[in-house]
């Protein structure tokens, strides 16, 4: 079997993955916070376990491809229809009114 490294980090990234979503849970703390504090870590700037980021990021962006793909499915367009208000002037509203306003909150206060 010829030497994959891709492959090699890919291994390494799930196994990570899968121990700190064990931990975090067991933690009753945020999962992305650990995915966070993992990649910190244990990246190319930390310990250095993954040192090929530039192809990693490649299959990342790929898979938020992919998952913006899904969701997209996932909306229909009488769904789409029903929240016209919401979205065609909701959303920009929302998204632009801290360039206008400065002191406007960009996310809401819970």
């Amino acid at each position: 079997m010829p030497h994959l490294p891709l492959l090699w980090d890919l291994l390494v990234i799930l196994a990570l993955s899968v121990a700190v979503v064990f931990l975090f849970q067991k933690l009753r703390q945020p999962v992305i916070v650990g995915f966070l504090a993992t990649g910190v870590i244990f990246g190319p700037h930390g310990v250095g376990l993954i040192r090929r980021s530039d192809e990693v990021e490649t299959l990342a962006e790929i898979g938020v491809i992919l998952l913006l793909f899904t969701i997209g499915i996932e909306f229909s367009f009488a769904r789409i229809a029903r929240m016209r208000r919401e979205c065609c002037w909701g959303a920009p509203s929302r998204s632009s009114a801290p360039r206008f306003w400065p002191s406007w909150p960009a996310s809401p206060s819970i």
